[in-house]
């Protein structure tokens, strides 16, 4: 029964915390678009990818792994498939909190919500959900 409870606790913390990154994710449907440059790329067997974006005389560097699409191995392998260092890419960004971002589309509501039930529900994959 204790195990029960504390298995409910940790649940609901999850779902807590989730609730506030999808909320902060929410956020970038207010975006506004930037040219960013990719800085420094690191192909296979580990891919990494740092850009930089400038908005109002602020300079941001980011991985890819901090955007929105962050979770996502398969983005971020295609994407650095396609661009070399130095080249420009669209970084659409948070106008509340610019270093937030998104790299290559324009957040909808329907694939930010898209992302976070991906992100909550890829710790159940290996139990078959």
């Amino acid at each position: 029964m204790v195990w029960l409870c504390a298995m409910g606790a940790i649940l609901g913390l999850v779902l807590v915390i989730s609730l506030c990154q999808l909320w902060q994710w929410l956020k970038l449907t207010d975006s506004a678009l930037t040219d960013g440059y990719i800085v420094s790329l690191e192909k296979a067997p580990l891919y990494r990818l740092t850009f930089s974006y400038q908005v109002q005389e602020q300079r941001y560097s980011l991985n890819f792994l901090d955007t929105l699409m962050g979770y996502s191995s398969s983005s971020l392998k295609a994407l650095a498939e396609q661009v070399a260092v130095g080249d420009r890419i669209k970084v659409y960004y948070c106008t509340s909190d610019p270093s937030f971002c998104c790299v290559g589309f324009k957040p909808t509501h329907r694939s930010i919500v898209k992302v976070w039930l991906l992100n909550l529900l890829a710790p159940l994959a290996p139990f078959g959900f």
